[in-house]
């Protein structure tokens, strides 16, 4: 069963994903008066398009049962670490490549009191926006990155090839803080991104393409192919 989340202040239908001959069969489902109609899913959760308003809303996993698993699976990748808690998880609004979710750990180690946060990625299962997804290669280019270059990127901490933890193999990395440029509505239309001045957007697209531009330099590709997990 996937759960209803509030988003953007659309309120989604609890579904039944066995009502269902195949995921792809699923009818429009009325919520509100308003059609939402089955387009993908991300990771464990689905993607819905109202119809009338062409925006894409998302049907996320449940997070209690994913802290559930995170923490148990933790206990595992930190065997020295004693009274491992996740405080809070959470899944960012973003990303319909691949499903995220944050969380914020605490445990006890050697003695000394550890409080780190984190970011999950998960391999996406039914849905994929690329042909391929070159998931396990996603996580080997990070560490080659950090280890090798001044590109900015999160410390790659852990790889989980094991599907039965969160439905699909994924990573864990440093969680950074900032802010990103919405998906749905799009940037360009709406959000902070609309809201800077023209020299911040022509500062902001440069840097991009300044960065795009340093990663294309890279002949990291053999360094990726040959880096372990």
């Amino acid at each position: 069963m996937i759960h209803p989340v509030q988003q953007r202040g659309h309120r989604k239908a609890l579904l039944r994903m066995s009502e269902a001959g195949s995921i792809h069969d699923l009818p429009p489902v009325v919520a509100d008066g308003v059609r939402h109609r089955f387009v993908a899913t991300t990771g464990s959760g689905s993607a819905w398009l109202l119809e009338e308003t062409s925006v894409i809303v998302i049907l996320q996993r449940d997070l209690g049962a994913a802290r559930t698993s995170l923490q148990l699976w933790l206990s595992i990748a930190l065997p020295r670490a004693k009274e491992i808690e996740i405080i809070d998880l959470w899944s960012p609004a973003n990303g319909l490549s691949g499903e995220t979710l944050l969380f914020e750990a605490r445990w006890i180690e050697g003695g000394s009191a550890f409080d780190r946060r984190y970011a999950v990625r998960i391999a996406p299962t039914v849905h994929h926006t690329y042909l391929d997804t070159r998931f396990t290669e996603q996580y080997r280019l990070l560490q080659v990155l950090a280890e090798r270059s001044d590109i900015p990127v999160p410390s790659s901490s852990w790889y989980e090839s094991n599907p039965d933890i969160l439905g699909a193999p994924f990573y864990v990395t440093d969680y950074i803080d900032g802010v990103t440029a919405p998906d749905v509505p799009s940037h360009h239309v709406h959000g902070w991104v609309t809201e800077l001045s023209p020299g911040e957007r022509t500062r902001m697209c440069r840097d991009t393409l300044e960065l795009t531009a340093r990663l294309h330099r890279l002949d990291a590709w053999p360094q990726v192919v040959n880096a372990s997990v």
